[in-house]
């Protein structure tokens, strides 16, 4: 049952399994049989995308709503930021595959993505809050550009992670993180210095 106020295709985007292990992931698993011509995009609408943004835990309730009402004024805008994101979730998708594959990325792919870092809002401050603290942007940039921004920022760190390493292909259409091979604990590593070391194997941690 669609919850009220909210339309079919929203609801369907906030209930898609996030199985990726990794909101990067996750996101280029947001289409079903990619490569066929009956491909099933679950991401049609910009509004579907805050949806999706809001359930992966990219986006709060109130920020989702309040890009809901601003692509209800702009809808020719909220469709090109929707491209956007698109472009990226495609860019996204073959760069991991690539890594998985153990093969080079396609530098378009690069391309895509730093084109969208280089125009996300960078400036800010931080801020406190009654939990702690937070960034606040204090760039002149579009607001729907947000979901795009917050996926690039993702897709950035996760190919910048060591976990990049564990991006697995599963059943030839969705990735996600595999879970790491068993291996013999590790000696505690050692701040030394205000550096962090890591004691050789079957020495002493101390």
């Amino acid at each position: 049952m669609t919850p009220p106020g909210q339309a079919p295709g929203e609801a369907r985007a906030a209930a898609l399994p996030l199985v990726g292990d990794h909101v990067a992931l996750d996101f280029t698993n947001t289409v079903d049989w990619r490569d066929r011509p009956d491909r099933l995009d679950h991401l049609p609408s910009y509004e579907i995308l805050i949806a999706w943004a809001r359930h992966a835990g990219l986006l709060d309730r109130a920020e989702a709503a309040s890009l809901q009402r601003r692509a209800a004024r702009e809808p020719a805008l909220a469709r090109s930021f929707l491209q956007r994101a698109l472009d990226l979730r495609e860019a996204s998708y073959r760069l991991f595959c690539a890594e998985a594959g153990g093969k080079p990325a396609d530098p378009d792919d690069l391309a895509t993505l730093n084109e969208m870092l280089r125009q996300s809002r960078q400036q800010g401050e931080i801020i406190r809050t009654g939990g702690g603290y937070a960034w606040r942007s204090t760039a002149e940039t579009e607001p729907l550009a947000r979901p795009v921004e917050l996926l690039a920022q993702a897709s950035s760190e996760l190919l910048l992670s060591p976990e990049l390493k564990r991006v697995a292909i599963v059943r030839g259409i969705r990735l996600r993180l595999a879970l790491p091979r068993h291996q013999p604990q590790s000696p505690a590593p050692l701040v030394l210095d205000g550096e962090l070391r890591q004691p050789r194997q079957g020495s002493p941690a101390s």
